[in-house]
């Protein structure tokens, strides 16, 4: 934890990136769908629907992170599989911009991916069963089916005490992590949440069912003719590609056996005491370090801005703070959620993908800390920088790269550094704080990054493309057009999201 001194930087000359939203129907435009027709949807769906003149609208749309929340013109918490059906179709027919979130309003969005202006967001949070199977004991460690709606708490209050999943922290979304890709603190001994998914139940983007598996597809049109295809792009297209693909509706992961024991250790430094700096040797002595653990070995460092809550009494500690727990739940209940950015009212997260050399070159590595000691200083009282890398390597770096969309910086990288600036009221604008995390982010991202965590990936990238999904892009494009043919699935720095294709003399036809 860094003790940060706060100053007030003259000028910033941080670079938004400009949304380009597809041309849809939007309220106040004849296309858009009657009071009669939004009637209709609610009485057939179990879900319920919100339009701004709505009491409940506010509580729908307002997020934690207040700086993205947007104003759709809908917003739908569907109830069921049936239900998320029947919101794709209806956005389908009068042509809105759909967006889907898997959790409520109140669950952190960093970047504002799951709310536009005007838009149509399919809620899932109703929908969070986690359905495992027999977890008697087995030479199988079985699976677990989990609605997209859930959180990872919801899926660990099922199977803890007897199984273990790879899973993030316990409030975050099931929906987003795993189709970002999912770095889990036991993702160097077992993989990305990705590498465990075994298969996805979704809604394709023209109303159809389908369920998908590494070895291929099952298709349900509407005239309840079946059609089976031996095609798995789709499914390893879902595994870390983002947000447009496909609407999940539940996902089924791989079960392992817990072990026998977990060791958790936990380690507080603060870098000023008494107003003398100490921290600069023993940063750069913990980042060299802790990126020769062995493999069994995951968690996270954290450098926090904010003036430190231990007492200076307390000075240094001698030693690490090092627990044997009888199993993995008691770890994440030990070690809570630090690694998450909600300090304020308001955030601005970006990531860079730090590989082995950083680390292994002493001029880099030295280097490293003075940017990270640079970045986590604050630009106003009121705000609060923090930066956290996470330990990546081992099992995700061995894992197959053929099969999902997860880029190649992600696999070979030796850590996911993710940086945040936050807020709450202030007198200086929220575009000046903006400006000043987006400084920060170039100046780690030129130094050091190679691609970024789609996770946390900041909403300003003018390489979104290759800072994404690096090398696969293209083939990524190519399955797109096979899927989403008019690209109607859309998100911001999704693949084919800066483009759209015309359908309007004749229609595109789906596979």
């Amino acid at each position: 934890r860094v003790v940060a001194l706060c100053c007030l930087l003259a000028a910033v000359t941080g670079h938004r990136q400009k949304r380009t939203y597809p041309a849809r129907c939007y309220p106040g435009t004849h296309c858009w769908p009657s009071h009669e027709a939004i009637a209709e949807l609610d009485t057939a769906t179990a879900g319920s629907l919100f339009q701004p003149s709505d009491a409940s609208y506010r509580s729908n749309v307002l997020y934690v992170n207040q700086r993205v929340t947007g104003h759709p013109g809908l917003v739908f918490l569907a109830a069921s599989e049936s239900d998320v059906q029947k919101g794709v179709l209806f956005a389908r027919k009068y042509n809105l911009l759909l967006l889907v979130r898997g959790a409520n309003a109140q669950t952190l969005d960093y970047t504002g991916r799951f709310t536009v202006d005007g838009g149509f967001v399919i809620d899932l949070s109703l929908m969070n069963a986690v359905s495992p199977t027999s977890l008697v004991f087995s030479l199988d460690a079985e699976s677990v089916t989990v609605q997209a709606g859930a959180k990872w708490q919801d899926v660990y209050n099922q199977i803890d005490t007897s199984r273990i999943v790879v899973g993030t922290n316990p409030s975050d979304s099931v929906y987003e992590t795993t189709l970002t890709g999912g770095i889990s603190p036991i993702s160097r001994s077992l993989g990305l949440v990705v590498d465990n998914l075994l298969s996805a139940r979704v809604v394709l983007a023209d109303g159809r069912m389908a369920t998908l598996t590494s070895t291929g597809a099952t298709i349900e049109g509407a005239d309840g003719k079946v059609v089976t295809t031996d095609d798995a792009e789709l499914f390893y297209a879902l595994k870390g590609g983002g947000f447009n693909w496909a609407v999940p509706v539940s996902f089924t992961f791989r079960l392992f056996f817990p072990p026998n024991q977990v060791a958790y250790v936990d380690g507080l430094y603060n870098l000023y005491i008494d107003g003398t700096f100490l921290g600069r040797d023993a940063l750069n002595f913990v980042l060299r370090e802790i990126v020769n653990l062995p493999t069994q070995w995951g968690g996270y460092i954290m450098i926090d801005g904010s003036p430190s809550a231990v007492d200076p009494a307390d000075k240094v500690r001698e030693r690490l703070d090092v627990n044997i727990l009888d199993n993995y739940r008691q770890y994440r209940d030990a070690s809570g959620e630090r690694d998450v950015f909600d300090s304020g009212n308001n955030a601005y997260v970006f990531n860079s993908l730090l590989d082995r050399n950083v680390f292994d070159n002493a001029t880099r590595l030295s280097n490293l800390v003075e940017g990270l000691l640079s970045v986590v200083n604050t630009p106003s009282v009121n705000s609060n920088k923090r930066c956290i890398g996470r330990l990546l390597g081992g099992a995700i770096s061995s894992a197959s790269r053929d099969f999902d969309a997860v880029s190649e910086n992600l696999r070979t990288a030796t850590m996911s550094l993710t940086c945040g600036l936050t807020w709450n009221g202030s007198i200086l604008k929220d575009s000046f704080l903006v400006d000043d995390a987006i400084d920060s982010a170039d100046s780690v991202s030129k130094m050091f990054g190679d691609g970024v965590d789609p996770r946390f990936a900041a909403e300003d990238l003018p390489s979104w493309k290759s800072d994404l999904y690096g090398s696969k892009y293209k083939l990524l494009l190519e399955v797109k057009s096979r899927w989403d043919v008019d690209n109607f699935l859309w998100s911001h720095n999704g693949i084919a999201s800066d483009f759209h294709l015309d359908c309007r003399r004749g229609r595109c036809r789906h596979p």
